[in-house]
């Protein structure tokens, strides 16, 4: 889930910023947390890692309730991805003003 939400975003930002999507870019959220916030690169594999646990045990344990609650759930965790991006983002740009 982090994985896909992370592409997903990067692209968006890297579209609204008018920049060429075959170019290297380091627009990633996990790029932001190491390069910007400068966390080790082992406690950001970590959290996304931990997410990841979460995410796919909850999806897991949820699956006998239906499919409309396994939607939701990622529904909200790619809502929950995103908006923790737009944060960092907007911390970034306000650092950098």
């Amino acid at each position: 889930m982090c994985g896909e939400a992370d592409e997903l975003t990067a692209i968006v930002v890297r579209l609204k910023d008018g920049e060429n999507l075959t170019r290297p870019h380091r627009r990633h959220l996990y790029q932001m947390w190491t390069n910007e916030k400068h966390l080790p690169h082992w406690q950001v594999s970590v959290l996304y890692g931990l997410i990841q646990l979460v995410v796919g045990l909850s999806i897991l344990f949820s699956r006998s309730s239906g499919w409309p609650l396994v939607l939701i759930l990622l529904g909200i965790y790619f809502s929950a991805f995103t908006a923790a991006s737009c944060f960092l983002r907007a911390s970034l740009t306000q650092r950098a003003v």
